[in-house]
């Protein structure tokens, strides 16, 4: 389901004959538009919910009305609600999840009326509500569900799992799994508190992304050529020795996963498509404290090239990436990142630098008169990969992702420690 369900699409025929809660009944309930009959006792309305006792009191009572209209109430939901009240429980759906459109207006009765109480157990024990169903699905109508029972753990971590699915459409709506964020079906501040939540975690997320650019463009990043330490371990990932057939890693930028969706830019035009999830295995990369020096001694001009066009591809291929994600050359905030936090942190996790590889021509040609191609080959390349794995950011941007901020307000949970106590 894709938008928020109607009264038409919770409950079955339209109108049915006079339904009957069972003596001693003394009023006559219309509910919704079609105002369908039902004949309660006012007695057992008033013990059920506080709204419904000052309904019936004071100008009620002075009146010689049999009759009140509840035009707004969905049929289904205020019947399930009377049947628990006035005990007929053979009349009650079995022990199965409700469908969704009744569950909203079962939960927009039930806080309306004032009868959290009398509806919970049965909410627990038929599993009407079943977590896993709504929560697979993404559903934002869950949310309401557990503001209103008092499911304080299940609103919080729902709450933050929606902050990361959130996308805003064109024409402004925020959207979550194709719904519409409605406020009036959803409780006070949460949904201005996600957004805020939202925009935190985006700016720390392209603050990070753009520092790893600043850092390229400005530092040396180039760890080949230092000097081998007393008592250091070689590290072998990054001068290969002379096997002739070792190849370093492959990093090649992802082709798959969506395209972060920013607002209209004069230099991109990029869509929304279906999420990203970020790897939850992320492992911190650890760059050795010392590189050794090369196979073969070579002057000191070469290694000021090779220097360079270590740093050169790692620049570039950084800056290409990022700029296919949206993201450059016009750098963006979270004001105009348009799809979810999830694909945005798919796609800078998946931010990779080209690892260089080098060859110490000079050194070679100089130390080996009339050395062969395979000779050199083997001998005299040299694997970069420690100066590309200092700008790998995958690790930060999951954590990120898996300590997003919860929006939960101290409204929301005074309000769900008091519905847990009726």
């Amino acid at each position: 389901m894709n938008h928020w369900p109607t009264h038409s699409e919770s409950h079955g025929p339209s109108l049915q004959p006079t339904i009957s809660m069972g003596a001693p009944e003394d009023v006559t309930l219309l509910l919704g538009p079609e105002k369908q009959p039902v004949r309660a006792s006012i007695a057992v309305l008033c013990r059920s919910s506080s709204v419904w006792e000052a309904m019936f009191s004071g100008d009620w009572n002075a009146s010689e009305k049999s009759e009140i209209e509840f035009p707004d109430d969905d049929v289904e939901a205020m019947l399930l609600v009377l049947r628990i009240a006035h005990l007929k429980f053979k009349d009650l759906p079995g022990k199965q999840a409700l469908p969704l459109g009744q569950l909203l207006q079962l939960t927009l009765v039930t806080e309306k009326y004032d009868v959290v109480h009398i509806v919970r157990p049965f909410l627990e024990m038929f599993e009407w509500a079943s977590i896993d169903k709504y929560v697979e699905h993404r559903s934002p109508f869950w949310l309401l569900v557990t503001w209103t029972f008092g499911y304080s753990e299940s609103f919080a971590a729902f709450a933050i799992a929606l902050i990361r699915l959130i996308e805003i459409t064109e024409g402004g709506s925020i959207e979550v799994a194709g719904v519409v964020l409605l406020e009036k079906y959803m409780p006070p501040g949460i949904v201005e508190s996600m957004l805020r939540i939202r925009e935190e975690t985006i700016d720390k997320m392209l603050t990070r992304c753009y520092n790893l650019l600043d850092g390229a463009l400005t530092g040396p990043s180039c760890l080949a050529y230092l000097p081998k330490m007393p008592g250091s371990m070689d590290d072998t990932t990054t001068t290969k020795p002379s096997t002739g057939s070792s190849q370093g890693p492959k990093t090649p930028v992802s082709s798959q996963g969506p395209a972060i969706s920013v607002k209209s830019q004069e230099h991109a035009s990029f869509v929304n498509v279906q999420g990203y999830t970020v790897p939850e295995g992320s492992q911190r990369h650890k760059i050795p404290a010392t590189s050794p020096g090369p196979a073969f001694s070579f002057d000191e001009l070469e290694k000021a090239e090779n220097k360079s066009i270590c740093s050169s591809i790692i620049l570039g291929s950084l800056m290409a990436q990022i700029t296919r994600m949206g993201l450059n050359p016009i750098r963006k905030s979270s004001q105009d990142i348009t799809s979810t936090v999830q694909i945005l942190a798919g796609h800078l996790c998946s931010l990779q630098p080209t690892i260089p590889k080098t060859y110490d021509t000079r050194g070679m040609t100089s130390s080996v008169p009339n050395c062969t191609y395979s000779t050199f080959k083997s001998a005299c390349t040299t694997i970069h990969e420690s100066c590309a794995i200092r700008y790998r950011i995958d690790y930060e941007i999951a954590e990120m992702y898996r300590e997003i901020s919860s929006p939960v307000l101290d409204m929301h949970i005074k309000h769900m420690e008091e519905q847990a106590k009726k």
